[in-house]
């Protein structure tokens, strides 16, 4: 009988010793906005609720998943590991010798590799705009989607709300926000002042209060930027901006490169998304580009979405003028929201709210996920 759990420990060890171990391959091998290695709560987008090992902490073959409210125990961190097809294997954080698995129709734990099928899983990314960046679990064995139904999870047919997953890794590493400040002579007389700090205190205390390391950048390259919001977790620009391009500007006011979305219509200043390599930016959990435009599109090419497409989770930008004021205003409003628990669909409507005049603003990705 399959899975029967009378087996001996000796027949798990004999089938850890000749059946081959799932491996590790590098990001860019990976299904875009994932990284194998790393580990993941998995958040329904339906429910709102987390793919949890019922009962906590049990290593036990056969333990039933199901989806509840976040607790942010091991129970609910999923380590995700890239199979040699390109299906993944997801082993609970407490102990990696067990792995997500479908007895049946239901998804349970069992001991890793006792029926590698069974504990394998391809993700489709959704790039509709509604639910772009949540993902599809198709079992490998059953050809099922993972569903949620109720409190419990199993696997069918349906690819409804109930079988999209929202993934974000558990680490919250580094939060950035880069922002301008020049003057030029008397303010008066020689109108060259800009000032975009507006937001940066609000910034570390939101997003430091829920454990992010946080960084402020004033009047840095793009060049910088560019290089460290490819180990960011939440990249924030507040500045210049025009149609699929934010600025960046030294203390005198001097431009310092753009970050566009492709080399077509750059300098050598610039630094395009379009150049990174594939899923560069997959640590990305959001990005939030405020300023004037940059979600615009510039011909055929988009900030936003070149962003998305290079693995980052989540990205925004307004599509026309912004006045500085308001842009503060706004980004604070997102961040109060964020440090709250709101997922980021509750974060901009947070901030639409409060502060309506950024006017039309285009994103892509997953709304579903919190950054808390």
């Amino acid at each position: 009988m399959k899975k029967a759990i009378s087996v001996f420990i000796l027949v798990f060890l004999v089938i850890a010793i000749f059946i081959p171990s799932l491996s590790v391959s590098a990001a860019s091998n990976d299904v875009t906005g994932i990284r194998s290695g790393y580990y993941y709560y998995i958040r329904n987008v339906s429910t709102g609720r987390y793919l949890d090992v019922q009962g906590g902490a049990i290593s036990v073959s056969g333990t039933n998943v199901g989806n509840y409210s976040f607790n942010g125990g091991s129970n609910q961190k999923w380590l995700a590991v890239r199979n040699s097809d390109g299906s993944y294997t997801f082993k609970p954080s407490y102990d990696t010798n067990f792995a997500l698995d479908v007895y049946g129709t239901n998804v349970d734990i069992w001991w890793i590799g006792s029926y590698p099928d069974d504990q394998s899983f391809y993700l489709k990314r959704n790039q509709t705009y509604s639910y772009g960046g949540t993902y599809f679990m198709k079992n490998k064995a059953t050809s099922q989607w993972v569903t949620a139904s109720g409190y419990d999870v199993c696997v069918s047919n349906s690819n409804a709300t109930t079988a999209m997953w929202s993934f974000s890794e558990v680490s919250k590493g580094d939060a950035d926000i880069y922002a301008s400040y020049y003057q030029n002579g008397q303010i008066l007389i020689f109108p060259k002042y800009y000032d975009s700090r507006g937001a940066i205190s609000t910034f570390h205390s939101k997003l430091g209060g829920i454990g992010y390391n946080t960084y402020d950048f004033v009047n840095t390259t793009a060049s910088t930027a560019y290089t460290y919001m490819q180990n960011d977790s939440i990249f924030v620009t507040r500045g210049h901006g025009s149609p699929s391009a934010v600025y960046f500007y030294d203390s005198s006011g001097n431009p310092k490169g753009r970050i566009i979305a492709d080399t077509s219509y750059g300098d050598s200043t610039d630094k395009a998304i379009n150049s990174l390599s594939t899923n560069a930016l997959a640590k990305l959990k959001c990005v939030l580009y405020i300023g004037c435009s940059p979600g615009s599109s510039w011909g055929s090419y988009n900030l936003v979405k070149s962003t998305y497409n290079k693995g980052a989770h989540f990205a925004l930008g307004p599509t026309q003028t912004v006045y500085t004021k308001d842009a503060t205003t706004w980004t604070k409003y997102f961040l109060n929201k964020a440090y709250d628990g709101g997922t980021i669909r509750q974060c901009i409507d947070n901030a639409n709210y409060y502060e309506d005049d950024l006017g039309l603003l285009y994103y892509f990705g997953d709304t579903y996920k919190t950054l808390k």
